[in-house]
């Protein structure tokens, strides 16, 4: 039962919550507690309270409005009205539909002179757990201080952006709950008790730990097997493929194209047709590097197929299907999503929703998740599918549905039914992940398994080992891991351990840093107006065409409302944008593709579902700032203190500093470069000479008019006519474009190869276009995987040599050129090395210095340029080209 001190209609502050205790069914409802209209509407869990006949213009206006009330006035156009029906306590459906009162809304509507009941729907349809979609008992606190006494712990909170002190009662498994002093937290309809005192309670109540942590549903399934690789999925991410990875991407995409597409007659033939008309083109890069023929490929998909037809048969409505109940007795009247993304700050969750089904049994909306294994329990599986429950409610009524899981290996499906204990039991692992996500540093990860027998074919091994040997705090930590995180490190001496800790610790700092400045909080905390103001938004736009592309993908078009011209530099082409409506945040990502004054397309995977375009017609668009980056570079850290030749040698380089070595040059290899040289002045004749004889590394510096480039281009030249390969990478996409288009002047295009970059100049020689030449199988087989491991010339920046699969399948040049080292961290550029066997340096002779932004680490770190300078001076193998001109 629902404590009797909680109101159901609690005012703006939690100190009138506890001092205006209200009858349990009812509340009165008067001009004074109520505000904003329509804008309390059903996503508050209230009601907007107007006068039915109040004046409504014909028109929507807001020419000469305030910021304020411009923003006001679009709300109320896009959110529901209700109308109540005091006579009876029901909702009476209005005249005309809800968007169409809203438009029409000139003012703020009146509220009823007379004061009447109002009875809440809080029924989420199990017991003892609350509405996700009733914002009015969502409350946010912020731990001000933790102490403990015989009953255990004292935890005092405050409301966020408030002064009241509470002492907050955990008890039953939230007692466990993981906090410190500074942590927020969001509690969903606690227990209110005397003297300041909220209780969470087994039967009462939520706790959301850090809630703007949104934990993807994908790793906090991983969380219930290793919450540790769990949070390095989350801060180490990875680009490795494999070919069951493939596989699933490949049937999920078959299973839901037939259901969007409905065939009248599905067969396994249409899959296959469907497979190889519309899916293997965009594989053919996957299919490069993990070796794998058609034929083995295609026979690995046929159970599949005929599973995927078998039930599209069995239960999808005509004229596919015969409309057979699912397995929980379920018929499917509609599909009502594909991949739908949902953010939510409530539960701190994000996921991407297989399937998203309308039943036809009660118009419920439920998660249907696709697996490509055989079926069996698994408690991963049901809790990724009990937060799509979640999630789905609370962007409805606040009835959390039930799901659905079908393993496509056998085709058999398993109903997913959420209870009081499951999802308490999931929100608690969340809350325990967030407690570390939302943290960084080395210290912040939970601990390691305490057995061993799975870790040693884990990806992120090396990482787990590594940081258990930095880590200050090894409590907790068994036997027997400890002593395989020693064998896994054994290689490394104490001093490359320390440089690899001193190198995680700042990288963490710099994310830290950089996250104060950049973080995605504001999407839910601030207006629409506000952060369009700040520059990271655009605001209040619409959507004027969805055009589907060749390539399968969708162009979403938007442009203010009112035909204004948007803000400048923010969301330009390349940067990836969060779609929101005024009800959702996050219904989909894409990509900038085209930008004017007045518009901007936008790509994304699929075109905007039927839910959003006839209820949501306002978007806002928000640029979203990736933290990758630090991933990559964190990764690069890693890669460095990795058990392999190539990792030593590069260690013996920046961290022991053995000097570099020279080699000499054969008569032969002079003769061939002779002509090459022609035209070169005798200094950039001496740098080329000194660039083919380094056998680990050389540094050239010099400014724009000394002839850098040129020289680069003799020494690529020079290294090709050799016989040998070039890899050219630089810190920004306009450097290394700026040495391409230099490089295309000498090198014909089966030459070249770039991964990334947008450059139109440069499209031929982009990696998909050169793929997209070969048609056929036997084409990709004989033709394509050859030519991308023999292309002598391979152009790409820093970031994405430390992140793009083609470098783990071709991970071995004869040489790195990388321009612009000087002027990034040091774990930047660990990977290019890494690849390469020797590397050049070309920078600016201005380009030296810290490279760490944070103030208390800046006189602690130089660029890896700088820190070898002085080693290669002792050896001749730095030259500075100004000097000589």
């Amino acid at each position: 039962m629902r404590n009797s001190n909680l109101p159901l209609f609690p005012s703006d502050n939690v100190h009138d919550c506890l001092q205006s205790p209200v009858e349990e069914k009812g509340i009165e409802v008067d001009e004074n507690r109520i505000e904003g209209g329509p804008d309390f509407g059903r996503r508050s869990g209230g009601f907007g309270l107007a006068d039915p006949l109040q004046k409504m213009p014909g028109i929507l206006d807001v020419q000469g409005l305030s910021e304020e009330g411009k923003e006001n006035r679009l709300k109320r156009r896009s959110s529901a009205l209700y109308l109540p029906n005091f006579a009876d306590g029901n909702c009476i459906k209005p005249s005309l539909p809800l968007r169409e009162i809203n438009v029409e809304l000139e003012t703020k509507p009146k509220l009823q002179k007379r004061s009447e009941k109002v009875f809440f729907e809080n029924n989420t349809g199990i017991d003892g757990f609350p509405s996700l979609a009733f914002k009015k008992h969502h409350l946010v606190f912020e731990v001000v201080s933790i102490d403990a006494d015989k009953s255990g712990r004292l935890i005092f909170v405050k409301e966020v952006n408030g002064e009241n002190l509470f002492q907050l009662k955990l008890e039953s498994f939230w007692s466990h709950t993981k906090l410190t002093v500074g942590t927020r937290m969001k509690i969903i309809d606690p227990r209110f008790d005397k003297n300041n005192v909220i209780s969470v309670t087994q039967d009462q109540g939520i706790i959301v730990v850090e809630p703007t942590v949104l934990i993807s549903s994908t790793t906090l399934a991983q969380g219930f097997w290793c919450k540790r690789k769990a949070i390095f999925s989350e801060k180490f991410r990875s680009c490795d493929t494999n070919i069951a990875l493939t596989l699933g991407n490949v049937c999920h995409e078959l299973f839901q194209t037939a259901l969007v597409r409905r065939p009248r007659i599905i067969t396994e033939a249409w899959l296959l047709m469907e497979f190889r008309n519309n899916i293997a083109s965009k594989l053919i890069f996957d299919f490069v590097v993990l070796e794998v023929t058609p034929e083995e490929f295609e026979e690995q998909m046929k159970p599949y197929l005929k599973n995927i037809m078998q039930w599209m048969k069995a239960h999808m409505p005509s004229p596919t299907g015969n409309n057979k109940p699912l397995s929980d007795g379920s018929v499917i009247a509609d599909i009502e999503d594909i991949e739908a993304n949902v953010w939510s700050n409530t539960i701190g969750v994000k996921g991407r929703i297989d399937v998203v089904l309308r039943r036809k049994n009660d118009g419920a909306i439920i998660p249907f998740e696709l697996k490509t294994g055989k079926s069996s329990y698994s408690m991963e599986h049901e809790a990724q599918v009990l937060m799509y429950c979640l999630l789905l409610s609370e962007r409805g009524s606040g009835q959390i549905p039930s799901g659905l899981l079908l393993y496509m290996k056998d085709n058999k499906s398993t109903p997913v039914n959420p209870n009081l204990v499951k999802l308490k039991g999931v929100l608690t692992t969340r809350n325990e992940m967030a407690f570390f996500a939302g943290k960084l540093g080395i210290d912040t990860f939970p601990n390691p398994l305490t057995e061993t027998r799975f870790c040693s074919k884990c990806q992120y091994a090396t990482h787990c080992s590594l940081l258990q040997n930095y880590n200050s705090n090894n409590t907790g930590i068994s036997e027997e891991m400890g002593k395989f995180a020693a064998e896994r490190t054994a290689h490394l001496s104490q001093e490359e351990l320390l440089y690899g800790k001193k190198w995680i610790e700042w990288t963490f700092d710099e994310w830290e840093a950089n996250k104060k400045k950049k973080n995605m909080d504001k999407i839910f905390e601030d207006s629409p107006t506000k952060r369009e103001t700040d520059g990271s938004a655009i605001s209040y736009v619409t959507l004027t065409n969805c055009e589907k592309k060749d390539g399968g993908e969708f162009w979403w078009s938007f442009q203010k409302m009112d035909s204004s011209e948007l803000p400048l530099k923010t969301l330009e082409v390349g940067d990836m944008a969060v779609i929101s409506t005024n009800s959702f945040v996050a219904i989909e990502l894409g990509i900038v593709v085209d930008r004017t004054k007045e518009s901007v397309t936008v790509k994304c995977s699929k075109k905007l579902a039927e839910v959003f375009s006839e209820s949501d017609r306002i978007f806002h668009l928000d640029k979203y700032d990736s933290q990758t980056m630090f991933s990559n570079q964190l990764n690069g850290i890693v890669n460095l203190m990795s058990n392999t030749p190539e990792a030593k040698k590069v260690r013996d380089i920046v961290i022991n500093e053995n000097p570099p070595k020279t080699r000499k040059l054969l008569k032969s290899e002079v003769e061939s470069i002779k002509s090459l040289v022609k035209g070169l002045s005798e200094i950039q004749v001496k740098a080329v000479v000194k660039a083919l004889m380094a056998e680990d590394y050389f540094l050239l510096q010099g400014s724009k008019d000394s002839g850098k480039m040129d020289t680069v281009v003799a020494i690529a030249k020079c290294f090709i006519a050799l016989g040998k390969s070039v890899l050219f990478t630089g810190h920004t996409n306009t450097v290394v474009d700026n040495m391409l288009l230099k490089l295309k002047e000498v090198f014909p295009e089966e030459k070249l190869l770039r991964i990334g970059g947008r450059m139109e100049e440069l499209k031929s020689l982009r990696l998909e276009e050169k793929i997209s030449k070969y048609k056929s199988w036997k084409e990709v087989l004989d033709s394509c995987r050859p030519m991308l491991m023999k292309i002598p010339i391979v152009v790409t920046t820093f970031a994405t040599a430390s992140s793009h699969q083609f470098f783990n399948w071709r991970s071995k040049f004869d040489l790195c050129i990388l321009d612009g080292a000087a002027s990034t961290l040091q774990s930047t550029v660990f990977k290019p090395l890494i690849l390469a066997s020797s590397f050049i340096f070309v920078d600016d002779c201005r380009e030296s210095g810290s490279v760490i932004s944070c103030d208390e680490k800046k006189e602690k770190s130089v660029s890896l340029v700088e820190k070898l300078v002085p080693v290669a001076e002792k050896v001749g193998a730095y030259m500075k080209l100004d000097i000589f001109v």
